[in-house]
This record gives structure tokens, C-alpha cells and sequence, in this order.
């Protein structure tokens, strides 16, 4: 399976985040929710879920899809390609926005000694670079959303809290 190279020269570390929680269900409970992208929505108060085209099982490196994204009434679309897949480890994604690199995804999983339990590590780097930070007004005007920075960090601790409660209630 290939693993897909990010490049990291226009990130600064005010526009990276990490955040990690611990969850009461095994690694194969979070695996399953986390690596179905389009139920992303069920957790993310951002998310809108993702069209896959059609792939059923867990996306390997290299899978294109399309993220639908929402912030109030505001709705768009990014083309993401997943960049890593590692059952039950990771799965990460790059998101374009207007054919411009917005953001990288990335989940990672480690189990408890026992197994019962999996912490999880959601982070997200702003890939964003001086031709779409130009154009600042105008995803604004699509996304509604003034700071980036502070959007993105919200909306990780919700779905970390989210998807905690889900995968505890189903396990």
C-alpha cells in the first residue's frame, strides 16, 4: 500500500493542531467509525459526511473522495485523497479547497495493555498557502468562517467528545 509524502514547508506550529482522548472501546469499535468517511458526520459538527464513490470497506492510500463540509447554513465540498490507512492505526487525508491545499487529517490509534480501551489522537495541519490565503474573502464568504485556526480546533475536541460517546455506547 503506498504512503503519500506531505509537505510540511509552508506549516507554521500556530497553524497545527493535536488533541487526544480515551475511549472505553476496543481498537476495531473506533476503527470502524473512523475509516468510514461518510459517517464522519455522525461526530464532526462540521462534517456533512463524504461521498466515496461507491468504496465499502476502509479507503486505502491514494482513494479520492469528496468531504462535504457545513458551518451553519454555509455548505461546500472539498476533493480529499486519503494519504494513509492503516487498519485499526491510522488514517489520514489532504483536503483541496478551489484546486488549493487547505488542510491535512489525521487519526491515530492506540490500544490500551488490555485492549479494552484506545486512545485517540485527531490532528489537523493548515496547509494553506499564499494563493488561497488571498482569496481569504472569498472562502469566508463560502464557509462562513472567520478564524480557521479556532474553527478547527472547536470543532476536533467536539468530535473527539462525540465520537468517544458513540463508540462507548456501542461497544
Amino acid at each position: 500500500m503506498p504512503h503519500y509524502e506531505v509537505s510540511w514547508a509552508a506549516v507554521t506550529e500556530t497553524r497545527a493542531l493535536d488533541h487526544t482522548i480515551v475511549i472505553a472501546a476496543p481498537p476495531q469499535t473506533v476503527w470502524a467509525m473512523i475509516s468510514d468517511l461518510t459517517r464522519m458526520a455522525e461526530w464532526s459538527p462540521h462534517s456533512a459526511g463524504a461521498r466515496m464513490g461507491g468504496l465499502g470497506a476502509a479507503p486505502e492510500a491514494g482513494v479520492r473522495f469528496t468531504g462535504r463540509n457545513r458551518n451553519r447554513w454555509h455548505r461546500w465540498n472539498t476533493r480529499c485523497t486519503v494519504v494513509a490507512s492503516v487498519p485499526e492505526r491510522e488514517i489520514a487525508w489532504t483536503a483541496c479547497f478551489f484546486g488549493f491545499s487547505t488542510g491535512y487529517w489525521h487519526y491515530r490509534l492506540e490500544p490500551s495493555d488490555d485492549g479494552c480501551s484506545t486512545t485517540v489522537t485527531e490532528s489537523w495541519r493548515d496547509l494553506r498557502t499564499s494563493p488561497l490565503l488571498q482569496f481569504a474573502p472569498l472562502v469566508r464568504a463560502v464557509t462562513g468562517t472567520t478564524d480557521v485556526v479556532a474553527e478547527v480546533d472547536r470543532s476536533i475536541r467536539m468530535t473527539l467528545q462525540e465520537l468517544k460517546a458513540a463508540a462507548e455506547r456501542s461497544s
